[in-house]
């Protein structure tokens, strides 16, 4: 479900405010870049009500849109006020996915940051996005784009460095398809493990199976496989990859989310 209306009329306060609130039974931030450009993509963040908040029946919604100050654009970005455990960590999605702008990114993460003041970086992705593809060169030839999706695993980074993906698995969620999409990230001490599937049965049914990428330290040595004691934190958002190209169009966009978690002990429905 993609809703496409136009918000204007923001205070400037709004803009400026990090806000905490309840989604999924856990404490979030909303954050926000204080009227200035910050990463992923150099975007403006918001934090208001009208870019990310919680509806009635508990669902999750983020926004990219014209903020109305200054022909500036919005985007999203939340995370978990505190670390999260092992287990499954289901993501429900209601969006047009496989129809996405081609500059829009939508991410659903856990992330390490600034543990014990060693400025060490660790992250486990879905993120959904043709990263600015279809692209044409400067001879006019046309680039179609190799996946509209991917799961990635990382190395471990320290500061402001940009490691390359050390497990990276592209695939295409087709538009043609529903907007009920269920991306599961199950993390143990020994393995992970991405799937996404079609719908939002409990439990995913494995003939909706879309992909799914399975690593284990043995395996896939390159990758860096966190423990609780590294402090993971849910993180979601929805960025723009190029925003001086995507903000000429003047269309927002707003996807729906569900979250829940089943811990390792305990069986997953």
């Amino acid at each position: 479900m993609i809703l496409l209306t136009l918000q204007t009329g923001y205070a400037d306060s709004k803009l400026q405010e990090q806000r905490t609130f309840f989604f999924a039974g856990l404490e979030w931030e909303a954050e926000s870049s204080f009227n200035k450009t910050m990463n992923p993509g150099q975007n403006y963040f918001s934090s208001a009500e009208d870019t990310v908040w919680v509806d009635q029946s508990g669902w999750l919604h983020l926004k990219i849109h014209d903020n109305g100050l200054y022909n500036k654009w919005s985007c999203a970005s939340i995370h978990s006020v505190k670390p999260v455990s092992y287990g499954s960590h289901r993501f429900q999605v209601i969006g047009q996915l496989g129809s996405l702008d081609k500059n829009v990114v939508l991410g659903l993460f856990l992330y390490k940051a600034d543990q014990k003041a060693l400025d060490q970086h660790a992250e486990i992705d879905f993120e959904f996005s043709t990263w600015g593809f279809p692209r044409k060169n400067d001879h006019g030839v046309w680039t179609e784009p190799c996946s509209n999706a991917q799961m990635v695993l990382w190395p471990s980074w320290f500061g402001d460095f940009s490691p390359q993906p050390a497990l990276i698995s592209h695939y295409f969620i087709h538009s043609t398809q529903t907007t009920m999409t269920t991306h599961n990230l199950q993390w143990n001490r020994d393995q992970i493990s991405l799937k996404s599937y079609w719908y939002h049965d409990t439990p995913p049914q494995e003939e909706n199976l879309i992909f799914s990428i399975q690593a284990n330290p043995k395996d896939t040595p390159m990758v860096f496989f966190p423990t609780e004691d590294d402090q993971m934190f849910l993180n979601i958002n929805l960025w723009l990859n190029d925003f001086s190209e995507t903000t000429a169009n003047k269309e927002p966009l707003e996807v729906m989310i569900k979250y829940e978690f089943f811990p390792s002990s305990g069986q997953i429905p």
